[in-house]
């Protein structure tokens, strides 16, 4: 039975493409034929292109950071082509490619079932206002489901609240990866939805190990610790209030954003343009790992990784981090100004962890067999 995955699937972003790569490897081993839906908007394609980028950021008044963008558009545009090699290596795309709401409603394609999930795909600001994220093309809305799909908000604007719940009350089968999802689509919709994992996180850690060791060994490094932040001065403030010092480690930074200094720092390597093979590469050879990024957390947790994470302060982006954290007994691994040498190099309880995240699993995986089990069966 094919089913049609429509997610954020052709970005130069290590989470959206390694979510898109489970989501499908996940339905797999339930004996599905998965396929993502090549559908992306303009908003969605300007996102990660440098001229894309630097046009935001001028608007938003960051005049160096865009000046920044446009010198290193050659470094992004070979991140793009490792991000599309991957694609072409292990993602099973529909063979009709989509480029406007318009097109995929005129001529939707056709499956037995069609899933959307996961990211922040109904995130207005991150999918241009698009409701071809909440399935709204498809001619038969009893064939669809929401598997671990995010807001990413902690509100929806109250001009967009009637078109949100028209569409998710039309989708039968719906699930959440946070929270204030959940919240919000209760508020929207007096639906009451189960919360499960990320794909990534669907996915045993030697299933990803292999990937990771796919990658170029001479290019990695072993022993290192792992930066990735939206906020480069993150690793400044931790080192400041904890006292932890690399003791002769190389800092490895995949952050999708780094100071110009960073680049000439002798004990740190700038690897923001690795492919996602690499990126899983670099996080399973790391001694710690100090993030604000959701996916590179969870990978960390696949690999057993001692870790700390940092938040942003926006709580709608936060609670995906915060949400996980809890389920598995972590909180005391977020970054605060109280925190100690002493609580970053404590153990991480990862046998705990591990039989913990063992049952969210199950219970994850249950709801998308069932639930696609439902919707293939004899009406």
């Amino acid at each position: 039975m094919q089913v049609g995955i429509l997610t954020f699937h052709d970005t130069a972003n290590y989470g959206a493409a390694l979510q898109a790569y489970a989501t499908q490897e996940a339905l797999r081993q339930l004996g599905f034929e998965p396929e993502v839906i090549d559908y992306t908007n303009p908003s969605r394609r300007g996102r990660y292109t440098p001229l894309g980028r630097a046009g935001r950021q001028l608007r938003s008044g960051r005049f160096l950071a865009a000046v920044t963008s446009v010198i290193g558009a050659p470094l992004i545009y070979a991140r793009q082509r490792r991000f599309a090699k991957f694609y072409r290596s292990y993602l099973r795309t529909g063979e009709t490619s989509y480029r406007t709401p318009g097109q995929i409603n005129a001529s939707p394609p056709v499956y037995d079932l069609f899933l959307a999930g996961s990211d922040q795909i109904w995130s207005y600001r991150n999918n241009g206002c698009d409701y071809s994220y909440l399935l709204d093309f498809v001619p038969d809305k009893s064939k669809t489901i929401s598997y671990a799909s995010s807001f990413g908000l902690d509100f929806v604007p109250e001009s967009l609240k009637a078109d949100y719940a028209r569409c998710l009350k039309n989708i039968r089968f719906l699930s959440v990866r946070e929270r204030k999802g959940a919240e919000l689509v209760n508020d929207l919709t007096g639906r009451d939805v189960p919360i499960v994992l990320d794909p990534v996180l669907l996915l045993e850690k030697d299933h990803w190990r292999f990937l990771a060791d796919s990658a170029r060994r001479g290019h990695l490094c072993r022993g290192h610790v792992l930066l990735s932040s939206t906020r480069p001065s993150h690793f400044d403030e931790f080192q400041s209030v904890t006292g932890y010092t690399l003791k002769g480690r190389t800092a490895v930074n995949l952050s999708p954003g780094v100071r110009m200094a960073d680049f000439f720092d002798r004990n740190m390597k700038v690897r923001s343009m690795a492919g996602p093979e690499e990126f899983l590469g670099f996080i399973s050879r790391s001694a710690l790992v100090l993030t604000s990024s959701f996916h590179v957390l969870a990978f960390a947790i696949l690999f057993e990784k001692p870790f700390v994470a940092f938040l942003t302060g926006d709580q709608g982006r936060d609670a995906r981090i915060t949400d996980l954290l809890d389920e598995l007994e972590l909180k005391d691994r977020i970054f605060s100004p109280d925190m100690r040498r002493d609580a970053v190099e404590r153990p991480v309880p990862f046998d705990a962890v591990g039989a913990r995240l063992k049952l969210l699993r199950e219970r994850s995986m249950a709801f998308l067999k069932d639930s696609c089990g439902v919707l293939l069966s004899p009406q």
